[in-house]
């Protein structure tokens, strides 16, 4: 791997960030959730403290933390009442980077050698 490639690994770091860049990515849970709490840092809320759930998934192979805002959280839970979703891998797509609340959950399908949508 070129050293642009592991360098632009790093720099994402361990989160999953839905941006410009990256409105979607595809991501397999590989785990239960854990609780975190977090501390506001903008806004009238800042210095709150608030819980998000955080989510192992890999992502390319590597591993990183998913911490769904609610919106996504509900259409996570959505998936999951149709089949459960620990151990699929999904495209989590961001309608809508602006505001963050719009998005649309695909399940890959295993295609022989390739994982299609």
């Amino acid at each position: 791997m070129a050293w642009q490639n592991r360098a632009k690994k790093l720099a994402a770091g361990k989160w999953i960030r839905f941006d410009d860049a990256t409105p979607m990515h595809v991501v397999t849970f590989i785990g239960e959730p854990t609780e975190v709490t977090k501390v506001s840092t903008m806004g009238d809320r800042k210095g709150e403290e608030y819980t998000v759930l955080s989510f192992p998934v890999l992502v390319d192979g590597d591993e990183k933390k998913l911490e769904p805002n609610n919106s996504l959280l509900n259409a996570i839970l959505a998936e999951d009442e149709d089949e459960e979703i620990m151990g699929a891998t999904v495209l989590i797509k961001c309608l809508n980077l602006k505001t963050k609340r719009e998005w649309k959950i695909k399940r890959m399908k295993e295609d022989t050698d390739q994982k299609t949508i």
